[in-house]
């Protein structure tokens, strides 16, 4: 059931963020800081209210441009640590240098948006201000890679679910569950090095179980490997100073892939499954995220409830076609029109949302337009009609 939107006013949201010491606010609703007027200005109201600084947006702004905004803004916000009017003169920095936007319907405009994101402080934060300009030269500053894009696309809620579920008050392991392909092992490479930049973990631990050298490993193993990470070895005196370890500092220990490993009790390894238990239920000041296809009911109270990752939207999906096509097709002289958007719509809601399905398919296509010079209607009905499909087995 969709849930009602309740309307409060600003005021009343002021004073929960005021009482609670938030001192930095970001919104990136349309027209969250129109006009002079402080009755339609929710930015205004929050800093009279005591709010330090608030980013709003001053118009209406297009889902993509907020999207790079927001990828650059937090990179130097939470990843560099800037001050928020340093962050946000260089994400605008990048909307002005970057000014042709791409619509649903494949064309491209001009558009000087990079006004829209505004900015609001109190007094004490003016200072910062006056060193800044928007001629001033762009750096850059990500350390994500070019795949940024395509890891967090739609993703943005997921990651919000796992940050919640680390920060709550009473700790409890979490089980990421979802289908093969759909996007675990990306989303939790990303979050890891996001969550070490931003200060969240000192050191994250991750553990790819579906490596050969944890096909057929022991417990003992394993936190022999982890122990290696965080410079500590095992002592056999009745302690686990590995355990200690993880429980007396800032560690995140990803254990991902779990369906791949000999600790299932359906690979008739029942003993390591307890063993693992055990170990699980004896971090209890580390933080953990074990991730796997199955439901895994098997780990029993050591790990919470699973929080399942589903495929992406279908806005999202074809998003991230239409991204994964334009790099590809501009190598192999491919490109789309917007009256391929339908048949992308198709394609996306075909797979289910299922990010490494639709890579697969946008290979096949470029494999098949190279032999048939196909357009996307075309592919998409040989596909319904069960024509094989090629597969690049590095992907897999």
């Amino acid at each position: 059931m969709r849930s009602q939107p309740h309307e409060k006013p600003a005021e009343d949201l002021a004073s929960i963020l005021v009482a609670r010491g938030i001192s930095t606010v970001v919104i990136n609703a349309c027209r969250s800081s129109i006009g002079y007027r402080q009755a339609s200005n929710v930015s205004s109201i929050l800093v009279k209210a005591g709010i330090k600084t608030v980013i709003g947006m001053a118009f209406n702004i297009l889902s993509l441009t907020a999207g790079v905004f927001m990828k650059e803004f937090y990179q130097c916000f939470l990843g560099q640590s800037l001050s928020a009017t340093r962050a946000i003169s260089y994400a605008r920095g990048v909307l002005r240098q970057q000014p042709i936007r791409t619509t649903k319907f494949y064309t491209q405009v001009e558009l000087e948006d990079y006004l829209v994101p505004v900015i609001h402080c109190n007094r004490s934060e003016v200072s910062d201000l006056q060193s800044l300009h928007l001629d001033t030269p762009v750096t850059q500053l990500s350390s994500y890679g070019a795949d940024f894009q395509e890891v967090v696309l739609g993703r943005e809620g997921d990651m919000l679910r796992l940050e919640s579920r680390l920060t709550q008050p009473n700790r409890i392991n979490i089980h990421l569950a979802g289908s093969a392909g759909i996007g675990k092992t990306a989303l939790l490479e990303y979050a890891a090095a996001w969550w070490k930049d931003t200060g969240l973990y000192d050191e994250v631990i991750h553990i790819r179980l579906e490596e050969e050298q944890y096909k057929d490993v022991t417990i003992d193993w394993l936190k022999g490997s982890i122990g290696t990470s965080i410079g500590v070895t095992a002592e056999d005196n009745g302690k686990d100073p590995i355990v200690e370890k993880l429980n007396s500092g800032s560690y995140l220990l990803i254990l991902d892939s779990l369906e791949a490993s000999q600790w299932d009790p359906r690979h008739g390894r029942s003993e390591r499954a307890a063993q693992l238990r055990v170990f699980l239920r004896a971090l209890k000041g580390c933080s953990v995220i074990i991730s796997s296809r199955l439901d895994d009911a098997w780990l029993g109270s050591s790990i919470g409830l699973p929080l399942r990752l589903d495929g992406l939207d279908t806005i999202h999906a074809v998003a991230l076609g239409r991204s994964l096509l334009r790099a590809q097709g501009e190598r192999h002289n491919i490109s789309l029109s917007k009256d391929d958007l339908p048949y992308f719509e198709n394609l996306a809601d075909l797979v289910q949302g299922n990010p490494l399905a639709m890579s697969m398919m946008v290979d096949d296509f470029i494999h098949n337009s190279h032999s048939n010079s196909a357009d996307l209607k075309s592919y998409l009905i040989s596909v319904l009609q069960f024509r094989p499909v090629f597969i690049d087995t590095e992907k897999i």
